[in-house]
């Protein structure tokens, strides 16, 4: 069921409207945002492994904590970001 100002009516009853329908403009705005964290957090995250595994003074443990950090963050940026996008 769908109403005129294109907010739809879902199985369970609650009301869910879509960003870019009611305000493109602020849509845009957030697609932006999030694509350059998306971007600039893989960007990050690689140069972090990437220094890690070519510099062999960085295998202390708290090294290996911050390239545990990164990776799993690199992984965020991957999978949970795009899903913030797409509205899953």
């Amino acid at each position: 069921m769908s109403s005129p100002l294109g907010v739809t009516e879902t199985p369970l009853g609650s009301l869910q409207s879509s960003l870019l329908e009611s305000d493109p403009t602020l849509a845009y705005i957030y697609l932006t945002f999030v694509a350059l964290a998306i971007a600039l957090g893989t960007v990050g995250n690689m140069v972090i492994i990437w220094v890690h595994a070519t510099n062999l003074g960085l295998k202390g443990k708290g090294n290996e904590f911050v390239l545990n950090l990164a990776v799993s963050d690199l992984f965020v940026t991957m999978v949970a970001d795009p899903m913030c996008i797409l509205g899953e």
